[in-house]
C-alpha cells in the first residue's frame, strides 16, 4: 500500500545524481531520439490523465459513469485544510490516484491522502498530467515523473522555466519560456525533440502539435515537432484554447466569433454558424466525436453536430458556468454551474440531475472548478474542495 511520501525522498534521489555539480547529462540524454510519431494515441480507458482527458481536448469518456439519476457523493474533501493553500493547479486522476497540487495524490476510492510529494513553491498552479501510472510535473527547475502508486521519482529533466502541457503518444509536450517547446520520452525523459520557434503547445493531433500564436494569441499553428514546419494554421479559434475547443479525428471545434469546425487535413473551415447568440464570446468545448458541446454563454448548452454544423439541440441551464470546461460520457454531459454542477442528456439536453454543493458568492471557486470522470466516478474540483460521485 502506498504511505506518506517523505520530503527526503527528494533529497536523497537529486543527492544521487549529484545536482549541485553535474549537468543534464546526469539526469537525461540530451539528444534528439525521436522520428514522428501518431499523438492520437490512446487514452487509457478510465482514466482522466490531463486537461480535457485527451491531448485532442475532447473533454470526452468513452467509458459510461452509470445513470446520472443514481449517482450519490461517496467522498469529499477540503483541499484547502489538506494542502494549507488554495488548489490552483489542475486535476488528473487514473483509476486509484487523483492528483491535485503540491503534488498530493488522493485515493478515489475515499479521498484519503495516498502520499504527497513536495516539491518546490513554483510547483503549485502548474499542470499536471498522468500517463501510464506515471505523473508529470514541474516545479520551475526540473520535469518530474513521479509513480502514481508509491509517490517515487522516477526521473528527473533538468530545464527552468518549463511547465508540463500535455502527453501525446509516448511523449511528454512541455511548454518553455526560454528555450521554446520540448519533448520528452515518457519512459526515460530523454529529448526526443525540440521546437524552439513556439513555446505554448495547446493540443495534438495526428503527427502535428498545435500550438497558440497570433498577435491576440487566437491563432493555433500545426507544426511537425520532428522537422518545426508549419503543416496548418487555424486563425481567430480562441484565447483560452485548452478550455475552448475540442478536436476529433483532425477537426478543430471551437465557438468565438463564430461555432466553427477547422479540418486540419485540408487547412480549411467546414462550417461555421452564429446561433443567433447575443454576444461573441469563447465558449468552453467539448466533443465525443458526434456532437460538439459549446457551454455557458447566456446560460446555454447548445449540441451540434460534428459533421455538418446543424444544431441538435439547445438547452437553458441556470447558473451554468462560463469558465469550466464540459465532461461528457456515453450517458451525461456534466457542466459547472454556480453552486456545484449539473448533468444533462447528451442526446435531448434534458437536465437529468442537479448537483447543488454549495450557497453564496462562489465566483472564485467557480472559475477555478474542474469536471472529470474516471473509474466510473464524477470529480468536481474546485480551490478549496474535491468532491466524488458514483
Amino acid at each position: 500500500m502506498a504511505s506518506t511520501m517523505q520530503q527526503s525522498s527528494r533529497r536523497a534521489f537529486l543527492g544521487s545524481v549529484g545536482v549541485a555539480g553535474i549537468g543534464v547529462s546526469a539526469y537525461i540524454s540530451p539528444g534528439r531520439t525521436g522520428a514522428a510519431e501518431d499523438l492520437d494515441a490512446a487514452v487509457p480507458s478510465g482514466q482522466w490523465p490531463m486537461q480535457g482527458r485527451t491531448p485532442q481536448r475532447s473533454g470526452y469518456q468513452p467509458e459510461s459513469a452509470g445513470p446520472p439519476e443514481e449517482h450519490e457523493m461517496v467522498w469529499e474533501r477540503d483541499v484547502y485544510d489538506l494542502l494549507g493553500i488554495f488548489h490552483e493547479g489542475t486535476t488528473v486522476a487514473t483509476e486509484d490516484t487523483l492528483a491535485i497540487t503540491g503534488p498530493t495524490a488522493l485515493s478515489t476510492a475515499d479521498g484519503s491522502t495516498r502520499w504527497a510529494e513536495p516539491l518546490t513553491t513554483e510547483s503549485i498552479g502548474l499542470t499536471h498530467v498522468c500517463w501510464n501510472e506515471t505523473l508529470y510535473v514541474a516545479d520551475g527547475e526540473r520535469v518530474y515523473a513521479i509513480d502514481t502508486d508509491s509517490g517515487t521519482i522516477e526521473w528527473a529533466h533538468r530545464e527552468s522555466r518549463i511547465e508540463v502541457a500535455f502527453v501525446a503518444g509516448r511523449t511528454v509536450i512541455c511548454r518553455g519560456q526560454r528555450r521554446g517547446t520540448v519533448g520528452l520520452d515518457a519512459k526515460t525523459g530523454a529529448t526526443r525533440w525540440r521546437v524552439s520557434d513556439y513555446d505554448d503547445p495547446v493540443l495534438a493531433t495526428g503527427e502535428m502539435v498545435g500550438f497558440q500564436t497570433g498577435e491576440f494569441s487566437t491563432t493555433i499553428v500545426g507544426i511537425d515537432p520532428t522537422t518545426e514546419s508549419i503543416e496548418w494554421t487555424a486563425e481567430w479559434i480562441t484565447d483560452d484554447p485548452e478550455r475552448d475547443i475540442a478536436v476529433h479525428d483532425g477537426v478543430v471545434y471551437s465557438g468565438l466569433e463564430k461555432f466553427t469546425a477547422f479540418d486540419t487535413a485540408s487547412n480549411s473551415v467546414l462550417w461555421a454558424e452564429r446561433f443567433d447568440r447575443e454576444y461573441e464570446q469563447s465558449m468552453p468545448v467539448a466533443t465525443d466525436g458526434e456532437q460538439v458541446y459549446f457551454t455557458g454563454l447566456d446560460e446555454e448548452v447548445l449540441a451540434v453536430e460534428a459533421e455538418t454544423g446543424q444544431l441538435r439541440w439547445r438547452q437553458s441551464v441556470e447558473g451554468i458556468s462560463r469558465t469550466v470546461k464540459p465532461a461528457v460520457t456515453d450517458d451525461a454531459l456534466y457542466v459547472s454551474t454556480e453552486d456545484g454542477f449539473a448533468a444533462l442528456s447528451p442526446a435531448t439536453g434534458r437536465e437529468l440531475r442537479r448537483f447543488s454543493l454549495y450557497s453564496g458568492d462562489l465566483s472564485e471557486r467557480q472559475a477555478n472548478g474542474q469536471l472529470l470522470v474516471a473509474g466510473g466516478q464524477v470529480f468536481y474540483v474546485d480551490t478549496a474542495t474535491a468532491v466524488a460521485y458514483r
